[in-house]
């Protein structure tokens, strides 16, 4: 089942992002725009959508980068599970919060790469392309 693109003859949300990604048919594209000259509650939806989008851009934009050395503190998280494999009650011994800061850097490498994919795209967008 197709989702709905027009509720009680008004733009739907899904077109209104489509529009301002290039990724309406021209027939769309030109029923669209028709559409928001003559409505403005659709014209206000859309600019509250493209700020929210912007806000959660920003948002990510600010997130904090971890620190370069994230690929050597998973080097040395991988090197010490391979050396306490079989060493009975290692665990018992504090390791488990450096284990677990170490994960973490590992979970901060991903964010960052998210982040990145999500500026990259951005980026190509502005571009055109």
């Amino acid at each position: 089942m197709r989702p709905r693109r027009w509720t009680r003859s008004h733009a739907s949300d899904e077109d209104l992002l489509l529009l301002d990604e290039g990724e309406l048919t021209r027939r769309r594209l030109a029923r669209v725009r028709r559409h928001l000259r003559d409505c403005p509650a659709c014209a206000e939806r859309r600019r509250t959508l493209q700020q929210g989008l912007a806000d959660l851009v920003r948002a990510c934009r600010e997130t904090p980068r971890p620190a370069p050395d994230a690929a050597a503190a998973r080097a040395r998280l991988l090197a010490q599970l391979q050396e306490d494999r079989g060493r009975p009650g290692r665990w018992a011994g504090g390791r488990r919060p450096a284990l677990a800061a170490a994960g973490l850097v590992v979970a901060a490498g991903l964010a960052a790469l998210i982040v990145q994919h999500a500026d990259d795209r951005a980026a190509d967008d502005r571009a055109g392309g």
